[in-house]
């Protein structure tokens, strides 16, 4: 789905797709998904307490707590979704034939599936991660950068519990 116009880039510490990347892939979704009167949806994840984690237990530990949180929520999207790390300590996906509410479902999965993890930097005393989760629907006149956008302003906190 993807033109030749946007070769998939990389980011180098989670290997997911990169900023650019994605705006382009959205973009195009969105030509495709109107052309077929199919539902698009984007989920925006923002980590809040990183910089607490890098000052504590230092820059490795908070790398492979990145690199911790982008294989779950990969492993946790269908193959057709595209992840990527879209900022420091922010993820998108990009949720082809999906509305707000299968959006919404996976946030709770995420949610679980990030609670339940054994990762120690998580599991630290030193660790108080929350992260931020905003859904947005494909809406009349929208592109890539209004999606996220809205999604990234229509965020619920998720405190992660610390239970082994």
């Amino acid at each position: 789905m993807v033109d030749g116009s946007s070769a998939p880039v990389l980011d180098a510490k989670t290997k997911l797709y990169d900023h650019s990347f994605f705006h382009h892939y959205v973009n195009d979704s969105i030509v495709d998904h109107r052309s077929r009167g199919a539902s698009l949806a984007i989920v925006v994840c923002t980590l809040q307490g990183l910089h607490l984690i890098n000052e504590a237990l230092g820059y490795p530990s908070g790398d492979m707590l990145l690199n911790h949180i982008a294989l779950i929520i990969a492993c946790n999207c269908r193959a057709e979704d595209l992840v990527a790390r879209t900022g420091g300590r922010q993820f998108a996906i990009c949720l082809g034939n999906s509305s707000t509410r299968e959006a919404d479902v996976l946030c709770h999965r995420l949610t679980t599936a990030l609670d339940t993890s054994k990762n120690p930097v998580l599991r630290s005393d030193q660790a108080t991660l929350q992260i931020d989760f905003g859904t947005s629907p494909l809406m009349t006149g929208d592109d890539a950068s209004s999606m996220i956008h809205r999604a990234s302003s229509r965020t619920w906190l998720q405190p992660l519990s610390r239970a082994s």
